[in-house]
């Protein structure tokens, strides 16, 4: 007898068959992914000379930071909701001066590609400074975006507390947007100093310390120098000294006068604008134990402009 509708031509009941385009997006289905982590960038500008060792303050430098960035936040590198990366800047070795400024703005460079789009901090910071364990919490605290950083404040480090100078080196936090407007540092100061000086009036004049500069205190923590040579007490305390430091200092110490003011062309051209600096040679690696948190430690060779 005849039945009384037809059987679907796999031979199975048309209950039982699958769909071949659900099961087509049913295999396209992704879990979702996790937000990725704001980024923290560390940036290390770094050539090896003779009159420091900077080659052991890197080491003994970056040793410390895997200790402080790893155990800080007890996360594995992630910290207070961060991820951090250290990028050390190495000056190529081109027989000039040391030339700090362009170096910290190759190595911004650097890291804002490394982070991808997630970068919510720039610490620039010397070789030879380590922080204590109570200044965790101010590496891993992003800046606000009018408000920069000076973690080397008189509180944490004195060797250039002076009176009247409104230093602003050492170790600098920064959002990179106030970074950014500023247009970084010049990117022909050549020799030790004033490069920071620079900076602190690009960072006022583009209004990116409109909410103050914050300072930590004493009580926060402290840093430990790895290096005894103080310029402006051992090279510039005298025309004798400043002569036979010349092939460290910046010439513009030697000037008739010391004031100084914003370099021309400083918003458009001479900075983060018209950088030709070119890294020749990259390596990464953790600088923790395996992990997706680890910190990165990202090493760049940077051929000047």
């Amino acid at each position: 007898m005849p039945l009384a509708y037809p059987l679907p031509t796999c031979g199975a009941p048309r209950c039982c068959r699958r769909s071949t385009h659900s099961l087509g997006s049913w295999r396209r289905r992704r879990p979702p992914q996790p937000a990725p982590l704001p980024t923290v960038a560390i940036v290390v500008p770094f050539r090896q000379q003779k009159e420091q060792d900077r080659a052991a303050q890197l080491a003994a430098f970056l040793e410390h930071m895997r200790s402080f960035l790893c155990g800080g936040g007890g996360g594995g590198g992630e910290g207070e909701g961060v991820r951090f990366v250290v990028v050390v800047a190495e000056q190529s070795s081109d027989g000039r001066k040391f030339n700090r400024g362009q170096l910290l703005n190759a190595g911004y460079r650097e890291a804002a590609s490394c982070a991808r789009g997630e970068l919510r901090s720039i610490i620039l910071h010397d070789v030879d400074l380590l922080p204590s364990e109570g200044l965790f919490r101010w590496y891993a605290s992003p800046p606000a975006r009018h408000a920069p950083v000076h973690l080397a404040a008189a509180g944490c480090w004195q060797k250039y507390t002076l009176p009247g100078y409104d230093f602003f080196g050492g170790v600098t936090a920064l959002h990179p947007s106030g970074f950014e407007a500023s247009n970084g540092f010049p990117n022909d100061y050549w020799g030790w100093g004033m490069e920071d000086d620079q900076l602190r009036l690009r960072i006022r004049a583009s209004g990116g310390a409109a909410g103050g500069v914050v300072r930590p205190t004493e009580s926060d923590g402290r840093y430990r120098d790895l290096d005894s040579v103080a310029v402006l007490r051992d090279v510039l305390c005298s025309a004798e000294s400043a002569a036979r430091g010349l092939h460290l200092i910046n010439e513009r110490f030697l000037a008739p006068s010391r004031v100084l003011g914003l370099d021309d062309e400083w918003r458009d051209a001479n900075g983060l604008r018209g950088l030709r600096a070119t890294v020749v040679r990259r390596s990464e690696r953790r600088l923790g134990p395996a992990g997706a948190a680890s910190p990165r430690l990202v090493h760049v060779v940077v051929e000047l402009g």
